[in-house]
């Protein structure tokens, strides 16, 4: 009796395995595309946040900084929302099971958009240097992200998104709906990251002036 006892008490749940819970876009129980698309969704929105962070906070205080950057902002912003709001649908007719022509429309939507939106956003963060914003003359800085920093905010903000997840789940006593802790997940890694990174990212070195 004792040992039925303990045994309930630290289980996970029926079909709940411990990686459900520490990644919650597995989705436990649900179809192999529905888990699928949960990765690609946080994978876009994770890309959008660095791409946010590194453009809003980089150039912040820095007097020489073309005011370009802010139509950057704005522009990657609107063009990540396109795959980030397809994907966001197509995840929930992957939930639902749902098939037909126009889930399968939105599903071939959001993933061209996700290939082609990124691969334009990155392309275009990729090619911004200081001559972008900083004025003629100025020496080219070290790149604030170069070293080991970035790696270090990404791996903080899952570890932290994982540990929150476990601490929902705890707290509800294993209530928690799996799309609430994907929820609470997406929004920690997110927030942590931004959190991790702007500090690092207004403090580094942009426009020098050559003497």
């Amino acid at each position: 009796m004792i040992s039925d006892r303990r045994r309930e008490a630290v289980s996970l749940g029926p079909g709940i395995r411990a990686h459900h819970i520490l990644w919650p876009p597995s989705f436990g129980g649900a179809p192999l595309g529905a888990r699928v698309c949960a990765n690609a969704l946080a994978a876009l929105v994770f890309l959008t946040a660095l791409v946010q962070t590194y453009l809003c906070f980089y150039w912040q205080d820095d007097g020489q900084a073309d005011d370009s950057r802010y139509e950057d902002l704005w522009f990657s912003a609107l063009m990540m929302a396109v795959p980030i709001l397809l994907m966001r649908r197509r995840l929930a007719h992957a939930l639902d099971d749902r098939r037909g022509v126009w889930p399968g429309l939105v599903a071939a939507a959001a993933w061209i958009s996700s290939v082609l939106v990124t691969s334009l956003v990155l392309l275009a963060v990729g090619l911004t240097s200081h001559e972008t914003y900083c004025s003629a003359g100025s020496i080219p800085p070290e790149h604030p992200l170069s070293d080991s920093v970035l790696p270090t905010a990404v791996l903080g903000a899952l570890a932290a998104g994982s540990a929150v997840s476990w601490s929902v789940w705890a707290v509800s006593r294993r209530r928690v709906r799996p799309d609430s802790l994907y929820r609470v997940w997406l929004t920690t890694i997110t927030v942590t990251v931004v959190v991790s990174l702007a500090p690092w990212l207004r403090a580094a070195e942009t426009c020098r002036t050559g003497a």
